[in-house]
């Protein structure tokens, strides 16, 4: 099943929310608006900046 991490105030995530609907994919839409900065999503989610930095922090 596939994740979505959305910020249901944008209208930039409406094409991917529309597009998982008709091609009839199962899916978790997760409101993350307001949460982008806590510890907690930017553990979850691999790619992102503050990640990053704190590898090259720890090297």
């Amino acid at each position: 099943m596939l994740k979505l991490n959305l910020m249901k105030p944008s209208v930039n995530c409406m094409p991917v929310r529309v597009l998982v609907r008709a091609a009839g994919l199962e899916f978790e839409e997760v409101d993350v608006y307001g949460k982008t900065r806590s510890p907690e999503f930017l553990n979850e989610v691999p790619g992102t900046p503050d990640a990053h930095d704190r590898e090259r922090r720890s090297a």
